[in-house]
């Protein structure tokens, strides 16, 4: 016989529970009731059939089923009346089927990197290379791994900075004060030891000129309320030396930054690309990145076309690409600024402070740029 004395200790104290009795009083076999529960405690306890009945396991399961097919029906005619109502085309019944059908994304971690140069074309190479279905680019420069405070928001602050992408599409994005600041070449390897690298470079005595033009302009009005300084006062010093405090100066110092990759990484992961070649004609500069980054070969040299206007390549979109509304692109306007007259002397002075440094990254990337020397 059952004793149910314990199972009731902890509903007995509720005077008005009516199943306390009825249980306590029945000394019946434990499997020859239904198991029910106290109202008030919950506690299982077994009541004579006449008392309270249930529905038994096989019952539960037919009304589940029913339920779930009333609530398929009622869904789905709620959808065939919305879509009558609306009167929708074939067209846009097609347009839905192919949003349904479309891969699924996710934000990812950059499988690629443009790393630099400042002023050597970063922003058209990854626009550019954004032409490609299989890349996806972040739209701002993130700036994750030169800046210690958003280093040390994390690698899921990162990645929520990052595209969508699905999985057969690479992730990339570009912030060209990397190639310049010491600690980002191991915090990249720290990500991702494997990830390729993109570096874009012009000839080092251009690069600075455009330098100097972003920040001050092409003339000596005011900047900031004070009159710009001359090109030639910041290039040299007073001894007639070149300024290579000057950051525009140091920056295309190239092997000297390089040098820090090559460190971390093997030269098979950084691929550098010509930014003049580029300019004047970017089809077969980023047919080369295609095979880098093991890309099909999709871009085409229509996709690209020279604007008279603004003296430089624009691009339009690729057949079928539904990602961007418009077809055609160019550069903003605060790209491919005049720069202003530089009196040769300063120029060949230049070349030849350059022209060692140059060679030196010749020999660290297996490949002759032709840069002036002098």
């Amino acid at each position: 016989m059952i004793n149910y004395e314990d199972r009731l200790g902890a509903c007995a104290q509720y005077n008005n529970c009516p199943s306390s009795s009825s249980a306590k009083d029945y000394n019946g076999p434990e499997n020859s009731d239904i198991l029910l529960q106290c109202p008030h405690c919950y506690k299982s306890l077994y009541f004579p059939m006449y008392e309270r009945p249930v529905i038994k396991t096989t019952d539960k399961r037919r009304l589940n089923r029913f339920c779930g097919f009333v609530v398929v029906f009622l869904s789905l005619f709620l959808l065939f009346s919305s879509l009558l109502e609306a009167d929708i085309d074939n067209d846009a019944l097609i347009s839905g089927a192919h949003y349904w059908t479309q891969p699924f994304k996710i934000k990812r971690l950059p499988q690629c990197i443009i790393i630099g140069a400042r002023k050597c074309g970063t922003r058209a190479l990854i626009d550019m290379l954004n032409l490609h279905p299989q890349v996806e680019k972040a739209a701002l420069e993130v700036h994750f791994f030169d800046r210690d405070d958003n280093y040390a928001k994390g690698l899921e602050w990162y990645r929520q900075h990052l595209p969508e992408c699905s999985e057969d599409q690479i992730s990339i994005e570009k912030s060209p004060s990397y190639f310049v600041t010491p600690e980002v070449p191991e915090r990249i390897h720290a990500m991702n030891s494997s990830i390729k690298l993109l570096l874009i470079v012009r000839e080092p005595v251009t690069r600075v000129i455009s330098d100097y033009t972003q920040i001050y302009g092409t003339n000596s009005k005011p900047h900031n309320g004070t009159k710009s300084p001359r090109l030639e006062d910041l290039v040299l010093q007073s001894d007639g030396s070149v300024n290579v405090h000057y950051k525009a100066i140091r920056i295309s110092l190239y092997s000297r930054y390089l040098q820090r990759w090559l460190d971390v990484f093997p030269p098979t992961q950084i691929h550098v690309i010509d930014g003049d070649a580029l300019i004047r004609d970017p089809y077969p500069q980023l047919r080369d990145v295609e095979r880098f980054l093991g890309l099909e070969p999709r871009l085409q040299r229509d996709n690209f076309y020279f604007n008279s206007t603004k003296g430089f390549y624009c691009w339009r979109k690729l057949e079928g690409d539904s990602r961007n509304e418009t077809g055609l692109h160019c550069l903003n306007d605060s790209k491919g600024r005049r720069h202003p007259p530089v009196d040769r002397y300063i120029v060949s002075k230049l070349r030849r402070f350059y022209n060692p440094h140059n060679l030196r990254f010749y020999d660290m990337v297996g490949r002759d740029f032709g840069w002036p020397e002098k």
